[in-house]
């Protein structure tokens, strides 16, 4: 990998001179689907830069309206994996899933006690990756506090209710309970927090759906759930994640919140999900740095990972 970095550097560096433009490569990021190139001011060079790195096309990242980056797609691209991500963290704030990683390889994470967050819709065709997604979100609630309770301040682990066929091998987890039907989640002996993780919101009536929405953050209830097209439950939700217009695969997602949109890979949850569990017979080592480099086996950016 340093020998590819050190080559299409150069390569981009030998571009922007033949085009008498005073920039270089001052450093980058390699991601699961692309490695990205920081570099100063850039006139439309694109194509010539994808001609001369051998690739059908670059992508630029601009900011304020200058091109800042030069993204290269990856030969090898890698699944972001979840259980890399979360023997990596080292501290989490309260009730903090983790999303994946952001276009930049810095881990996306959403933080369920921010009112700003306290509620998600996913939304997308089938085979985004909307299901892994959610069993993603509902895993790394589970592990914080079960496995690694000094990570998130000993904080109160919530309860996951987890609604829907597709989410049944949740079932196992501390914190979890599955059920195909909704009723048998409800109650006056489900702890708060509660989490409702639902693969298809249309299972849940619309009475409740409007409660949780309504007045789920004063009672400490946050709603995370699915669905393939739901527009008028995505306009009441602070948090939308959409599979990605021009999609490379499944999980390729962006992130609406605040007014702003993150674009991201999902995380992958790869393996038995038990297995990261180390009382249900999972295995607690193999713990990676914090400093992450898109892959979760090297490097690092020394970043701070982005929150919702």
């Amino acid at each position: 990998m340093k020998h590819l970095l050190e080559q299409q550097s150069d390569i981009i560096d030998a571009t922007l001179a033949r085009h008498g433009i005073p920039a270089r490569v001052t450093g980058g990021t390699v991601a699961p689907r692309r490695i990205r190139y920081d570099i100063g001011p850039l006139g439309p060079l694109e194509e010539t830069l994808a001609a001369a790195l051998g690739v059908p096309a670059v992508r630029v990242v601009r900011s304020g309206g200058k091109v800042v980056a030069v993204e290269v797609p990856r030969d090898d691209p890698q699944p972001v994996c979840l259980a890399s991500l979360l023997r990596g963290m080292h501290r989490v704030p309260s009730l903090t899933a983790i999303l994946g990683v952001a276009d930049d390889g810095i881990p996306l994470l959403l933080r369920l006690a921010s009112p700003s967050a306290a509620h998600l819709i996913v939304t997308g065709p089938a085979g985004c990756g909307k299901t892994s997604l959610l069993r993603a979100i509902a895993i790394s609630l589970a592990y914080f506090p079960y496995c690694a309770p000094e990570r998130c301040g000993y904080a109160p682990a919530p309860a996951i209710l987890a609604l829907g066929e597709a989410l049944a091998d949740l079932s196992g987890l501390p914190g979890v309970r599955w059920s195909t039907r909704w009723r048998d989640l409800t109650g006056e002996d489900v702890p708060r927090p509660a989490v409702w993780v639902v693969d298809r919101v249309e299972d849940l009536p619309p009475s409740l759906v409007a409660a949780v929405l309504r007045r789920g953050i004063g009672q400490g209830v946050h709603l995370v759930a699915a669905s393939r097209d739901h527009a008028a439950l995505a306009g009441l939700c602070p948090v939308r994640i959409a599979a990605a217009l021009e999609a490379e695969g499944p999980g390729d997602f962006v992130a609406y919140a605040e007014g702003g949109a993150t674009r991201f890979w999902a995380a992958w949850p790869d393996e038995d999900v038990s297995a990261l569990f180390p009382a249900y017979g999972g295995d607690k080592e193999d713990v990676i740095p914090l400093l992450y480099s898109g892959d979760g086996r090297e490097g690092g950016n020394g970043r701070l990972p982005h929150s919702l």
